[in-house]
């Protein structure tokens, strides 16, 4: 039977980025043992799409294999590529089309994680103390295996403690999680980033960890790799893609089957699916409220604080209200300007809703490419992205 596999990365607008993934699959490409091609592909801000893939590969092969490069079973695993699959398979009566499970928890993952701990300290013990840090998601079930995993680790190390805290959304945050492992009284503290790859997120993560070594010199601070390409990844990947049974999605503790008092919204057939259909148009996920005069599309909000106004917030303010103007979309995309929003010393601090994304370093000769690409196209300047709160 003609055969080939797609494996399928998130994607993201910094090519730096989407060229890790590349560079990654030809590591897997040298020494895989699955016998079949193996395709790329992204979820989404990046080409080829997963249905790009597939469409091209229709027409050659008998049967796809889908393997979702994600290192916890969140939205993308659970509801978008599980419609994809579904989607394909109506399309493409002919095709045998599997998904495999997402990375997890997988053994050569814990193996993974503790060989990059071991790289940077190969005399860790119980004097140590180690933050593991998540991306963070508004995923309750991915958020607890970040803590499974701790505890798993825990258990393999048999000697250091080790703490959770996560980059996104989730809490506890960055700079509770250094503050808390601080204050263990750990001479020194290990930081694994639990991230595939390096980007905008690690280099929050080594911002606020140079701030923290920095006022907390008694402590020696090392943090480690990112997991990136390595001998447990590749036979984790050959593990997923020769194996013959094709993975249901798991229903166990998924926010899109069980309700959570938090996420209502995303329960049940019918809801998530109208959830997953709209974020593969759109990042803003929230549903628009009803009023009596027309919604808004876009609510902006920039802060006018001293800080940021040292910083150009005011510019910047008149020059997106020209842009609303010049667009003649006033009634749609709203311009406020705030009092502080305790971002200082990285404004002008931009938040924009429904979108619930967070802006820094935004300054007026932005404007009219922040106007035109995420307020009018949902596409997002991720070189300023500060923080996506959902």
């Amino acid at each position: 039977m003609r055969e080939a596999a797609i494996m399928i990365a998130h994607g993201s607008r910094r090519q730096s980025a989407n060229q890790q993934y590349h560079e990654l699959l030809t590591q897997y490409e040298q020494r895989k043992r699955y016998p079949h091609p193996v395709y790329p592909a992204f979820i989404e801000l990046a080409k080829p799409s997963v249905e790009d893939q597939v469409h091209r590969l229709a027409e050659s092969v008998e049967k796809i294999r889908l393997l979702p490069l994600s290192l916890l079973r969140a939205g993308h695993v659970k509801n978008d590529l599980f419609v994809l699959q579904k989607k394909f398979q109506h399309r493409y009566p002919h095709l045998q089309i599997s998904c495999s499970q997402e990375l997890g928890l997988d053994p050569n993952m814990r193996a993974l994680v503790i060989e990059r701990l071991k790289e940077k300290a190969p005399d860790l013990s119980h004097k140590d103390h180690v933050l593991l840090v998540g991306r963070g998601s508004s995923d309750p079930d991915a958020n607890s295996d970040v803590y499974k995993l701790a505890r798993l680790l825990t258990e393999d190390l048999a000697g250091p403690e080790v703490s959770v805290c996560f980059l996104g959304i989730s809490q506890p945050g960055l700079t509770n999680g250094l503050r808390r492992a601080a204050e263990t009284g750990a001479k020194r503290i290990l930081v694994m980033p639990y991230l595939l790859f390096a980007g905008r997120l690690l280099e929050i993560l080594d911002e606020q960890l140079t701030n923290v070594a920095r006022s907390t010199p008694w402590i020696h601070w090392q943090r480690t790799q990112v997991l990136g390409g390595h001998r447990h990844l590749f036979d984790l990947i050959d593990a997923r893609l020769l194996s013959h049974t094709s993975e249901d999605l798991a229903c166990l503790n998924c926010q899109y089957r069980q309700p959570y008092a938090s996420k209502i919204s995303t329960t049940n057939g019918l809801k998530a699916l109208l959830w997953t259909v709209r974020h593969q148009y759109t990042h803003t996920q929230a549903s628009p409220s009803e009023h009596t005069h027309p919604p808004l599309k876009k609510h902006v909000l920039i802060c006018g604080n001293t800080d940021c106004i040292d910083h150009g917030s005011l510019e910047l303010i008149e020059a997106l209200r020209q842009s609303a103007r010049r667009h003649r979309c006033r009634q749609q995309i709203k311009i406020t300007r705030t009092s502080c929003l305790g971002r200082c010393s990285s404004g002008p601090t931009v938040v924009v809703y429904p979108d619930a994304v967070w802006y820094r370093q935004l300054q007026v000769e932005h404007a009219d490419e922040f106007f035109r690409e995420h307020l009018l196209g949902d596409r997002l300047l991720e070189t300023y992205v500060d923080d996506i709160m959902q």
